[in-house]
């Protein structure tokens, strides 16, 4: 499901119903989690969305699995509050490219920092 084609990402697909969509997801991610168990680490608790796309019909999927740490393509910083499990359905991250330097990337998302 984390290809280009036909799908974009893990997003539903036009016309498909939700049992499907549902039923292929957790298929996906279930078998993701089989192979990661199966060379020895735990089970993730968090997931990235492939090209930050998602719909409300993953929640039930991600849930299920265990899946409480959800994060989108879009930077900055979130807001976590204890208790609210709804805002870590869509965790902002920082992208860093392999070619950004250290130094590059945390003036990036804090500004210049003085000395």
């Amino acid at each position: 499901m984390h290809k280009q084609s036909p799908r974009y990402g893990i997003a539903q697909l036009s016309g498909e119903s939700a049992d499907t969509y549902q039923k292929r997801l957790k298929d996906d991610l279930a078998k993701a989690q089989s192979l990661i168990t199966a060379a020895g680490c735990p089970a993730p608790s968090t997931f990235a969305y492939p090209f930050g796309k998602h719909c409300k019909n993953s929640f039930p999927v991600f849930e299920e699995l265990g899946l409480k740490a959800l994060l989108t393509c879009a930077e900055g910083i979130s807001t976590v509050t204890e208790g609210n499990t709804e805002c870590l359905k869509s965790l902002k991250r920082y992208n860093r490219s392999g070619t950004t330097s250290t130094a590059a990337f945390i003036k990036k998302v804090f500004g210049e920092v003085k000395s």
